[in-house]
């Protein structure tokens, strides 16, 4: 089931946002940086404050993929202005899934976090992943979103 996440949910959440940096070291962050920089190591307190702001906002959602009791999935996200004039959009900071339950529960919380940014007044939601990865592609186009961007990454 998806659920708004709770404070319970803390420990649990920094594992995943822990795992999911271990993937975008995997796909591209260590090609990028040397070892021993700083950006290649994750910050569980980092993690821990991102959780935290995202529980607290009204302009925030924190949704969690909730299996047996325990949380195997996560969605972060805050309703925003556009930069560009005062359209609200839906911008996803965070979301992972267990590799084990990857599959429909991607679908299921991503409905969720479309249902939390039209009830926000949202006009608009985005998303992103990691690399060209082909099947996240496919659950976002599923899900009715176009590719607009590509983000490029350069270590300074």
């Amino acid at each position: 089931m998806i659920r708004p996440a709770c404070l319970s949910d803390k420990s649990r959440v920094i594992e995943m946002l822990r795992d999911f940096h271990a993937e975008w070291l995997a796909r591209a962050g260590a090609s990028l940086l040397t070892a021993g920089d700083p950006a290649l190591e994750f910050y569980p307190d980092y993690a821990e404050r991102l959780f935290a702001a995202h529980l607290r906002s009204t302009r925030a959602c924190a949704l969690v993929l909730d299996i047996e009791g325990a949380a195997h999935g996560l969605l972060l996200a805050v309703a925003i202005d556009h930069l560009l004039g005062p359209v609200r959009i839906a911008k996803e900071n965070a979301w992972w899934i267990d590799p084990a339950q990857r599959g429909p529960s991607a679908m299921r919380l991503i409905a969720a976090y479309l249902a939390w940014a039209r009830a926000q007044g949202c006009r608009v939601a985005e998303m992103s992943g990691l690399g060209a990865d082909p099947a996240v592609a496919v659950i976002y186009q599923r899900c009715g979103f176009v590719r607009m961007e590509t983000s490029y990454v350069k270590a300074l």
